[in-house]
Parts: C-alpha cells; structure tokens; sequence
C-alpha cells in the first residue's frame, strides 16, 4: 500500500490494479469552506462554489449572448414588398395587353418582378436563420438559469448540512467549537450567494423572453406577416 498527499487529499493506493480514495474530513471541509468563500464574493456564473456548475453556467450564457446578437427581424418584413410585386405584376399585365406592345417597358417590369421575388425570398431566409438562432438563445439561456437554480442550491445545502453534521459528530471541544464556526459561515455565505444570484437569474430569464420574443417576430416575418 502507498500513501500520496496531493491537494489536501490522502490517496490510497492498493494493489496493481485496485485504487481508493480516502478524503480526509478536516481537509474536505477546509476546501468547501474556502469555496464558499470565494463564491460569496463573485457574481454571475461565478457565484457557483462547483466549477462544473460554473462551467456548465458559463457555456450556456456565453453561447446564448452569441446566438443573441443579431435577431432583429424587424426590418425583414416582406409585406411592403409583396404590395410591390403585385403591382408590378398588375402593371406587367397591362403592359403586355396594350398596343402597340412596349417591349423595353415590359423588359424592365419582368427584370423588376425577378428582383421583388429574389428580395422576398432574401428577407424570409434571413428571417427564418434568425428565427432558429433566437430560439437556440432561448434555450441556452433557459439552460444557464435553471442550473443556477436548483441543481446549486441543493448541493449547497447539503455541503453546508454535512458541514454541521460533521462538527455535532466531533467529541474534542476546539475541534467541535472551530467546525461549527466553519459551517455557520458556509451557511451565511450560501445565503449571500442565493441573494446575489436571484438578480443574475432574473437577468437570464429577462433574456431568455426576449429571445423567445425576437423569435416570434422572425417566424411572422418568414411567414410574411409582417
């Protein structure tokens, strides 16, 4: 058997192929400390104690930033345009039942008609690839806020339960007395973190709605309803 120290963390190792991990409590609960300390003084993603959490929180919200830009569909309405065309198709119509036949008049019409039919088809494609980005910023923001919520609090608050559980466990007084003041501030640095990150997600699901709104105006404007 080997013992290897590594990051506060006892490792050991059996055997040629069997291996065990051994976290020493105190060491376990220095690091939980440490993390809530940090978090507590952070915002946005970094509010997570747990870098996967964090990692998971900032992937989605800096993709959904990125997807976000650019999702206008305002000016990609089609209406005007088709209001266009039907009159150049009206006065194409015309054109050719007159006498005597103006044919550079009617030339320019159908090159005009092309151009309404090619701007039409531009403005719905444009509206449509920005419909689908802001749906896929919608969902990755959606994404940011639900694992700041629940998935955080929950494994907060069982860090900070095992934190007391371990001080009530411990029979030496100074032990008992110095965990139990380390988890009374973990406690107080989890409610710190919940407060703080109320507002960032307030801000992620203000985003995911207007995501879900500029997708809305898109999918009217493909649909040339707009």
């Amino acid at each position: 058997m080997y013992l290897v120290k590594r990051s506060n963390q006892i490792l050991l190792l059996a055997g040629a192929f069997g291996v065990g991990l051994f976290i020493a409590p105190s060491a376990a609960t220095a690091d939980k400390h440490s993390d809530f300390k940090r978090a507590a003084g952070k915002s946005k993603c970094s509010l997570s104690p747990y870098s996967g959490i964090r990692s998971n929180c900032r992937g989605a919200a800096s993709s959904g930033r990125d997807k976000a830009k650019n999702i206008d569909c305002s000016s990609l309405g089609t209406r005007g345009l088709r209001a266009v065309l039907k009159m150049n198709e009206r006065l194409l119509r015309d054109a050719k039942n007159k006498k005597p036949k103006d044919s550079s008049r009617i030339s320019k019409l159908k090159d005009l008609i092309r151009k309404n039919k090619r701007d039409i088809a531009k403005r719905k494609r444009k509206a449509e690839k920005r419909a689908n980005k802001a749906q896929a910023a919608a969902v990755l923001f959606q994404r940011a806020h639900t694992v700041m919520g629940g998935p955080l609090d929950s494994r907060m608050q069982g860090d900070v339960s095992n934190a007391f559980n371990k001080a009530r466990g411990q029979s030496d007084p100074g032990k008992k007395a110095k965990l139990m003041r380390k988890a009374t501030q973990m406690s107080a640095w989890m409610g710190t973190i919940k407060g703080k990150k109320r507002s960032f997600r307030n801000n992620l699901d203000s985003r995911r709605r207007a995501a879900q709104g500029a997708r809305k105006l898109c999918k009217k404007a493909a649909r040339g309803d707009i």
